[in-house]
């Protein structure tokens, strides 16, 4: 972006806002497509989409004979959302106001930092200090309060000199103070996302040398790891300059202006290809010698990095040596037989040279020149493996100047969209194209079968994937997500089978995809009842508690602090509790209403009371084990004064948060038969402490009195019983896997994106397969191609190492007998075997990219469609799915496990455990390999392995006792 205009603003390239646009249509999606060319159904109103995105029409026009980045840009969200009428575009909401995107965004760092000033002078707030070093700021805390990254506040920048300069102005105070302070002010309203970086931050970076950043950052991501490049939307022989410019974060000013960098992209392209079919890039031929001297230049400094001079000039001597032995100079016309003369050139020029060591640097280098003059001399014989890279170079060669040309010419002017695609690479053909792809070899000049062999037809597979929405079956026609799991299950003959067999299929498949445990058949139902959330004002309360609980400094010492996963489990807790009140009195509820309820009322004891008696009676048989988590939490909140050890500190005194917060009681009502007016006139006087102690000591009268008779509310392995009492656990995982490779879409037959996202689902029940960590820990895998991140590739193998400290169990057997033996901060260490990294480095280099979508690589190393991070439970819901497709036992095609039902990421610790306890026998590295300890994994696993257990006693007393008769 542009550096902030004097107004605070930052200008937003035209690509950022197309991007935006298509975070709204994906929101409104399907009701809301692209707004159609009057008298098209293809084409995109260009008028419409200027005043969207709040531009000229001219931004889309054509720029030095070439697609402007823009139109392609929309070209792109038309494929992806079609077209409608611009009448309906604009009743469905098309033209709204939050369907604009701005030119111009407020600055976000700068932005924030200016509320925040604004925020301590009407608070008579001061800025708070440095624990740690005095008179300066304290960065953490601060880029907490105002939703900005730590970074930016912890290092020299704008950011932290705009605080500093508050500081200044109205002071420091320490840190305890000002979070006291803070407890009874409401939060600062308008932060930024804490993981976008500045704007400004940003645009200060740009007077840097552009072509160094370029080459550092092909280098980094594209020769290091042989990734291509990414290809233009218009033509798939050429890069994506714009994009490959911004993600280098290079300011770019159009081909013309930037032909320099644009030929160093170029080179790039020809040392890895571009696209997914690795096209490398026909170039114009070489003139003069003074254009293959620059291009080989370009050529070498990419490979090579900074290198020094002296490297380089021996580069340039080679080809200065040839050109002297032919007489030729810098300016002269390069010879069209030059490239069958160059052997012998070479051959003579080496022979002249006597040193050895001279001679063979000659010869290398002589190397990178043929291979930068031969890159446009490419025979048929050369032409890529895969059909898209081959079709392209042909098509380059053959001189037409359009697609089109080349469908009349093939009389299959029909087919110009699909040969489109084609040549763009994505889509492939099918088998009912083989008579038209033999008109394009013919139309193109080539020799019969260059193209039809490398196409690789699925006969088998191909049908079910063209079935029409009227040859479904009823049952699977308005679930897509079914249809999508379904439809490779199929037989390939589907079509051919009469009506009601394939409507018997779909219900046998309808039924199994519906069918589901008892357990969540209760969640199901508990569902309609309960609160979908809490109300605005208990809301408020909640999220000051959580503030309270997370942050970084307390204003009193807590008994616990929270973590994410802690506060969604809490909240659920409240969420139920709360949906308790608001039942009807026939239902067991106070039928209170919703605006009514406040946090006060877990500190009231008659409340807390006729809450566990509902709970008993819903539960005769005992209370579940899932009380214990309620239990906790009231406990926590009501607990009295304790003293707390902290390590060698001394011990402090800390209370339960409602004990704080008497003033919460301002909004109790009174209930009629169990809370009186006079009961709460007490709470508000002088009562309250007296009150949360009376709670706190009846829930913990109800873990004493029910201990012992704890009912579990569901069998945890019911899901995966048969797994778990077969013989080897671990080979139902190891088939699924196996099963998810094969079922790969090719590269040739699917866009980049779906294979992208095909890969990314693979690779998430890979790691889960292959480590057994929790999900909590997977999805929060971070990535950095400089090899920072908790997973990274080492000399050749993918390893994951993460901190103890993000485990569940941070401070159990597992990692406490790795400090113990001189460890002073454990960590989680796995390496990945040899055959998992040819797929590891396709998500990681091409496929993670793909995702992104152009835009700014995340740290994280599990992406959504557009660079997003995975949501909660999305890599357990995909394990469902496939293990619902893969392993789950299905009547229509008689295939899988009987008795299995789908199961999420956590079963897979389970089976883990199991398999290793059956199959050695030893209850330490099964305990080892979940990250637990052996009372536990005795406690859950041990009872699947009775038989198993007995047959191992049984070998070794056979063995080491030898035969009773002699």
């Amino acid at each position: 972006m542009r550096k902030p205009k004097n107004d605070g603003k930052v200008f937003v390239p035209i690509l950022d806002r197309i991007a935006q646009l298509r975070t709204k249509l994906l929101e409104k999606k399907p009701n809301l497509r692209m707004p159609a060319l009057a008298g098209s159904n293809s084409a995109a109103d260009i008028h419409t989409v200027a005043k969207l995105l709040s531009c000229l029409p001219s931004t889309f026009y054509p720029r030095g004979g070439r697609p402007a980045a823009a139109f392609v840009a929309i070209e792109n969200l038309v494929h992806e959302f079609g077209v409608m009428n611009l009448r309906d575009f604009k009743d469905a909401g098309g033209l709204a106001d939050d369907m604009i995107v701005g030119a111009y965004v407020e600055c976000p760092s700068q932005a924030a930092v200016a509320r925040y000033r604004q925020f301590l002078i009407d608070n008579d707030l001061r800025v708070p200090e440095s624990t740690r070093c005095k008179g300066q700021i304290y960065g953490s805390l601060i880029a907490q309060e105002i939703g900005i990254c730590p970074s930016r506040l912890v290092s020299t920048g704008p950011s932290r000199a705009a605080v500093t300069a508050i500081a200044d102005e109205i002071g420091l105070m320490s840190a305890k103070d000002y979070v006291k302070a803070r407890m009874s002010i409401a939060p600062m309203a308008g932060s930024v996302d804490a993981t976008a970086p500045s704007q400004a931050d940003s645009a200060a970076g740009h007077d840097t040398d552009k072509k160094s950043k370029l080459l550092a950052h092909l280098k980094l991501h594209h020769m290091d790891n042989l990734a291509p490049l990414p290809a233009s939307n218009r033509n798939i022989n050429l890069p994506a300059y714009r994009s490959i410019f911004l993600s280098a974060d290079v300011p770019f000013k159009g081909l013309g202006a930037e032909h320099e960098l644009c030929a160093v992209i170029d080179a790039a392209g020809l040392a890895v290809g571009v696209g997914p079919a690795r096209v490398k890039p026909l170039l114009p031929s070489f003139k003069t010698f003074g254009d293959l001297m620059s291009a080989g230049k370009q050529h070498f400094q990419l490979l090579h990095g900074c290198v020094a001079p002296a490297n380089l000039g021996r580069f340039v001597w080679a080809l200065n040596t040839v050109m002297k032995a032919v007489g030729a100079t810098l300016s002269m016309p390069i010879d069209d037989t030059m490239s069958t003369m160059l052997n012998d050139v070479v051959s003579q020029c080496a022979a002249n040279i006597h040193n050895k060591n001279t001679k063979q640097q000659f010869l290398a280098a002589m190397r990178e020149w043929q291979r930068v003059f031969k890159f446009s001399q490419i025979a048929d014989g050369g032409l890529p493996e895969t059909f898209a890279g081959a079709f392209a170079i042909l098509f380059k060669r053959s001189g037409y100047k359009s697609v089109r040309d080349l469908c009349r010419a093939a009389k299959i002017k029909d087919m110009q969209p699909e040969v489109q695609n084609w040549l763009k690479g994505l889509t492939a053909p099918a088998s009912a194209d083989e008579m038209v792809i033999r008109a394009i070899e013919a139309a193109l000049g080539a020799a019969s079968n260059t193209l039809i062999s490398r196409v690789g037809f699925n006969r088998d597979f191909e049908p079910n994937y063209h079935i029409p929405v009227s040859k479904r079956p009823t049952a699977l026609r308005g679930n897509v997500k079914l249809w999508g799991l379904v439809r490779p299950l199929l037989p390939a003959h589907f079509l051919h089978l009469p009506e009601s067999e394939r409507e018997r299929i779909g219900d046998c498949y309808f039924d199994e995809y519906t069918r589901t445990s008892e357990y969540r058949e209760k969640l199901r139902s508990r569902k309609k009842w309960r609160l979908p959330a809490l109300p605005a004002d208990l809301q408020a309360e909640w999220d000051q508690l959580v503030r309270y609980k997370t942050a970084i400094v307390a204003p009193h010492p807590r008994v616990t602090t929270w973590r994410a996963g802690t506060v969604d489990r809490n909240l659920n807790v409240m969420l139920e509790f709360f949906s308790v009140l608001v039942l009807p009195l026939e239902e067991g509820g106070l039928a209170l209403k919703p605006g009514h309820l406040c946090l006060a009322m877990v500190g009231v004891p008659a409340i807390v009371q006729h809450y566990f008696q509902w709970l008993r009676e819903r539960s005769p048989d005992g209370m579940h084990t899932g009380t214990r988590t309620i239990i906790g939490l009231f406990a926590n909140l009501t607990a009295e004064e304790a003293g707390e050890q902290h390590g060698n500190k001394a011990k402090r005194k800390a209370a339960g948060y409602l004990h704080y917060q008497a003033k919460l009681t301002a909004r109790l009502a009174p209930i009629a038969g169990l809370v009186s007016a006079t009961d709460i006139s007490w709470l508000r006087s002088d009562g309250w402490a007296s009150a949360l102690k009376e709670t706190n000591e009846y829930v913990w009268s109800v873990m004493h009195e029910t201990e012992d008779s704890w009912v579990f509310s569901r069998n945890p392995f019911a899901e995966i019983l048969p797994i778990l009492h077969s013989a080897r656990p671990m080979d139902a995982l190891i088939d699924l896997l196996r099963q998810l490779y094969n079922a790969l879409p090719s590269a040739r037959l699917v866009t980049a994106l779906t294979r992208a996202m095909a890969i990314r689902r693979f690779v998430g029940s890979l790691i889960l397969v292959r480590t057994a960590l929790r999900l909590k820990n997977v999805r929060e895998l971070t990535y950095d191609p400089a090899g920072n991140g908790k997973i990274r590739k080492v000399e050749g193998h993918w390893v994951i190492e993460i901190p103890a400290k993000e485990f569940k169990n941070s401070s159990g057997r597992y990692f406490r007998e790795n400090k113990a033996r001189g460890n002073p901060s454990p960590s989680y260490f796995f390496k990945f075997p040899k055959e998992d990294t040819p797929i590891l480095d396709e998500y990681a280099f091409i496929s993670r990219p793909t995702l992104c979508g152009g835009v700014a690589l995340p740290p994280v190393f599990f992406v959504t469609e557009g660079g997003g991070k995975l949501g909660l439970d999305a890599i357990s819901h995909e394990m469902r799915e496939h293990s619902w497709q893969y392993l789950v036992y299905h009547e229509a095609s008689r295939t899988g496990i009987k008795g299995l039902m789908s199961f999420g990421a956590h079963a897979i610790r389970s089976i883990t455990a199991t398999h290793i306890l059956k199959v050695t026998g030893d209850p330490l590295m099964a305990a080892n390999a979940i990250q637990d300890s052996v009372e536990t994994v005795l406690l859950h696993y041990a009872q699947f392995c009775t038989a198993d257990k007995q047959e191992l006693v049984s070998r070794f007393l056979d063995k080491d006792l030898g035969s009773a008769y002699g």
